[in-house]
Parts: structure tokens; sequence; C-alpha cells
């Protein structure tokens, strides 16, 4: 069985645990956890990512929960 490599462009790819943040230059903008890659799949098509779900805590130590383009998103 022959393996090969596949190469992978200038596409950011991102796995569950890994802390991010938003690309923009926001003011105080909260480091994230990757929760989950969320992707839609037909019967007769490959899966179409969604996006990247991401958790954090705001100031009042609530749990937010938001699902961002991997455009938007930056690995710490």
């Amino acid at each position: 069985m022959k393996m090969e490599l596949i190469e992978r462009n200038q596409e950011q790819f991102f796995v569950p645990g890994d802390v991010v943040e938003l690309k923009q230059g926001i003011d105080n903008k909260p480091k994230m956890i990757v929760k989950s890659i969320d992707k839609i799949s037909d019967l007769h098509e490959k899966p179409k990512l969604l996006g990247v779900t991401c958790q954090w805590f705001n100031i009042r130590q609530e749990l937010q929960v938001a699902r961002f383009s991997t455009k938007d998103l930056i690995r710490v």
C-alpha cells in the first residue's frame, strides 16, 4: 500500500484543544479553546466545513460558546 503526503496549502487547520483568538484588532479579545470542528455532509458530497466552535469565559466568568470561520481565528 502506497501512502502519499497531502500538502497543506496556506490554510490554517485547528484541532479541539487549540488555544485561539480573533485576528481582528479588538481590545480585550478573549483567548478561546477550540471545542469542535463542525462539518456537514451529504450522501453524495464530501463534508463541508461549517466553522470552528470555540468556548471561553467572559469577564463575569460565564461560559460562552460560538462558531467562527477559520479565516477569523489565529492559533496563540
